[in-house]
């Protein structure tokens, strides 16, 4: 007995199989796909997005924000835009080429400090870090709890230490006139126990 994944709505089908709606008018392209499914052919099937960082929404996978990925290379890059451009448009070009994308879409990687990613096909940092995962520091910024901070400027550096320098200073002071007011007083003891 085989089981049917097809579920029957007003318009048409929903085919879970494939992921896609078949009661919509599909146009120059395969039927819409269901939500939580994104498609790297405009005539084929339908695939499910998964738990980990994409974000399937219009037939095509972007990352979410919180994760980062490497595409192979800027080539991949943007052929897959072109694709989805040419996906969204309402009178798509129907090449060999231009319907279908060859190449597999990079692995999602959860980055340690979600803020710092910002997801989206071109998977940049916030600003202030860098790199895979977008966990270094940018230039000018610094570490401290897994957060890039800006680096201080000198003149606030220079202030910081100026504070701390005159505060040394008046212990110093502060030391050095009880040493020699009590070297003073033990002096007059002396000159008033000659006198007696």
């Amino acid at each position: 007995m085989k089981l049917s994944y097809l579920f029957q709505t007003h318009y048409g089908f929903l085919d879970f199989t494939t992921g896609r709606d078949t009661g919509f008018f599909a146009g120059y392209r395969g039927c819409k796909c269901l939500a939580a499914f994104y498609r790297t052919h405009m005539f084929d099937k339908c695939v499910k997005c998964g738990t980990g960082g994409l974000k399937c929404q219009h037939d095509y996978a972007s990352l979410k924000s919180g994760y980062w990925w490497q595409w192979r290379n800027t080539t991949y890059k943007d052929r897959y835009k072109e694709f989805i451009t040419n996906l969204m448009s309402t009178l798509p070009a129907l090449g060999v080429d231009d319907v279908k994308f060859p190449h597999p879409i990079p692995t999602p990687y959860k980055c340690p400090r979600e803020e710092s990613c910002k997801g989206d096909l071109d998977s940049p940092c916030e600003h202030g870090y860098e790199g895979p995962l977008c966990a270094v520091c940018s230039k000018g910024h610094y570490k401290q709890l897994q957060t890039c901070k800006r680096c201080p400027s000198k003149k606030k550096i220079l202030g910081q230490l100026s504070i701390v320098v005159a505060i040394l200073l008046i212990i110093l002071l502060g030391l050095a006139w009880s040493v020699i007011k009590r070297k003073v007083k033990k002096e007059e003891g002396l000159l008033w126990a000659c006198f007696y």
